[in-house]
């Protein structure tokens, strides 16, 4: 049985390789068309993605702020967030952005939380529990002061 109290203990690491073949799982080959046999980071992503340009843009620079150096590089989830939320507020201020390159942001943030976070390398904050038993609901009334 998993015990989360220990889950900074637990040490797997994600790779550069493994992190983009599971996005490429996750929202689809089309967006992200993975060559799993390639040695290096110009061959690894084909260039029949959907959206190319973006989709190369976010894996080159994914591959920079993790300072990877060959495809099965560790890298972490900060950085990896930090460029997706980049490249969408990029995307978001452009008056010629494309709702479904957003939406392929938006898409490929969730399944990085979801990737790391099965790694067990970020804190689970999602719960199944009700919201009455996480939070304080108060009554307000007319002239009701705390």
């Amino acid at each position: 049985m998993f015990d989360s109290s220990k889950s900074d203990e637990i040490d797997v690491p994600v790779t550069f390789r493994t992190l983009l073949v599971e996005l490429a799982h996750r929202v689809g080959d089309h967006h992200i068309p993975v060559n799993t046999g390639a040695n290096d980071i110009h061959e690894f992503v084909g260039v029949d993605a959907v959206h190319h340009e973006l989709v190369n843009q976010i894996v080159r620079q994914i591959y920079k702020a993790n300072r990877c150096g060959h495809l099965d590089a560790e890298v972490s989830h900060k950085p990896t967030f930090a460029v997706l939320g980049r490249i969408r507020g990029q995307l978001s201020q452009c008056r010629q952005s494309d709702i479904d390159q957003v939406n392929l942001l938006d898409a490929l943030g969730w399944a990085v939380r979801e990737i790391f976070a099965n790694h067990e390398l970020i804190p689970n904050t999602v719960t199944d529990e009700p919201l009455e038993s996480r939070a304080s609901i108060h009554q307000i009334n007319p002239g009701y002061t705390p």
